[in-house]
């Protein structure tokens, strides 16, 4: 019966139709499992607690150590060299007020003493015109006596030579005595009319004098050049017994009391640090740089680049760059650092000499910040665990990077739960399986603290 079924016309259509409806069962129950094995597909994920936490804004700069004080010592007066201190060499050290270099002064003691007889003769002459001031206001005093006695005289006489007691020609003596009264008279009362410019004269002569002999008493004290500060010797352009000219160059040092570093700070770097600062100081009038210097209240730390990366030196900053670097795009910090000889610790933390390359680090005060860690930003994106265990993709905004953290201004708040697993593929609503990642959450607070690596 089945041999003749199967031979017969209608049983290969029927045979066709059973199994194009095998096949549609058979792909049904299989989409169905699949789908239900998907649903229950969990991802095991990391997770930390967004908190607001004290973050330090922190930036790097690098500069080169330069002396804040240099001196090119130049010869004041002309001479011979007669001393040399022994460490007035190329590296060598010597202490403020030493004596570095001494040129002969016996020129300069003579001009002195030239100088104060000079002097000395002036001042003679004014007193010699104080003197002769008083005789001749006695003299005239004298004179006008005399002048007014002879014409009472004259008139006497006249009174007589008019009654003819006296003849004329004894009149005309008594007026030739009276006339010779008035000459002298007149001539004593010119002379102390002429005694003030005279004095004018003397008194001139002994103020020129006087700055005579002080111009030559500072030459002499040019003679002997001292250190004015404690500084490290450069170039030396002198040696004992050489003669030397006004204007010649003596030596060169560097003040080894205090040096600075101009750190350059990438603009994006340095903008972190100022995000701390009272906006109240900003938007009034523009303040001025040494104003915001105070107000960042930058704690600084200043290392070497390449050998002993341990030492480390605390710097103060003091002052700002006055331009950008049109080129890189960086503005500059001038730090100082006091006594770095005095600090130093041999084969740990050397001197900070003149060239040195530093990398110098800048800390602002602490601001509360939430703060996350730069590995859970997905291009501009941030993955939150909702409250049913489900993946959430929201969009950030940062406000700015600082080495492996982020501070977020928008986008997640304090006590979300962040996903900090790279999730391959990430899908909105795929179910989560968490797990607290309780090192990376203290790592956190580590950095923002301002402790730890930072790149």
């Amino acid at each position: 019966m089945l041999t003749k079924w199967l031979e017969s016309r209608f049983s290969l259509p029927l045979i066709a139709i059973a199994g194009f409806i095998l096949a549609a069962l058979a792909i049904k129950q299989k989409t169905e499992i699949a789908r239900a094995e998907q649903a229950k597909v969990t991802r095991k994920v990391w997770y930390i607690d967004v908190q607001e936490v004290p973050l330090k804004a922190r930036a790097i700069g690098y500069g080169t150590v330069q002396p804040e004080t240099t001196l090119a010592a130049n010869a004041q007066v002309a001479g011979k060299v007669v001393y040399v201190h022994p460490d007035l060499k190329k590296g060598g050290s010597i202490n403020k007020g030493v004596k570095v270099l001494q040129i002969d002064t016996t020129d300069y003691e003579l001009a002195i003493s030239q100088a104060q007889a000079n002097l000395a003769v002036y001042q003679a002459n004014l007193k010699e015109l104080e003197v002769e001031k008083q005789n001749t206001q006695i003299l005239l005093e004298i004179a006008k006596r005399n002048y007014e006695i002879g014409k009472s005289e004259l008139e006497r006489k006249k009174q007589l030579h008019k009654q003819q007691s006296v003849s004329q020609s004894t009149v005309d003596m008594e007026e030739q005595k009276v006339l010779a009264l008035q000459e002298q008279f007149q001539s004593l009362q010119n002379t102390l009319t002429t005694l003030p410019s005279r004095r004018a004269v003397i008194e001139a002569q002994i103020m020129q004098a006087s700055a005579q002999l002080k111009e030559q008493q500072k030459n002499l004290e040019r003679t002997t050049i001292t250190m004015p500060f404690k500084g490290r010797i450069g170039e030396v352009h002198i040696d004992l017994d050489e003669y030397v000219n006004a204007g010649a160059k003596l030596f060169d040092a560097s003040n080894i009391g205090r040096v600075e570093i101009h750190a350059q700070l990438p603009m994006k770097h340095a903008r972190a640090l100022v995000l701390g600062v009272d906006r109240s100081i900003l938007t009034r009038e523009p303040p001025s740089p040494q104003k915001l210097l105070q107000a960042l209240n930058l704690d600084v730390t200043v290392r070497l680049v390449g050998t002993l990366k341990k030492a480390s030196w605390k710097a103060k900053a003091v002052r700002l760059g006055e331009e950008i670097d049109q080129t890189s795009r960086t503005v500059s910090f001038i730090v100082a650092i006091d006594s770095s000889y005095e600090k130093g610790i041999p084969g740990e933390r050397p001197p900070l000499l003149k060239g040195m390359y530093t990398e110098v680090e800048f800390q602002s005060a602490a601001q509360q910040r939430i703060v996350i860690p730069r590995q859970a930003i997905h291009q501009g994106k941030a993955y939150i665990a909702s409250k049913d265990n489900t993946l959430q993709i929201k969009p950030v905004k940062i406000e700015f990077f600082q080495g492996e953290l982020v501070a977020i201004a928008e986008g997640v708040k304090p006590g979300d739960r962040l996903v900090t697993s790279d999730v391959i593929p990430a899908v909105a609503g795929m179910q989560l399986n968490l797990a607290h990642n309780e090192k990376l959450q203290e790592t956190i607070k580590l950095l923002a603290s301002g402790k730890g690596d930072f790149k």
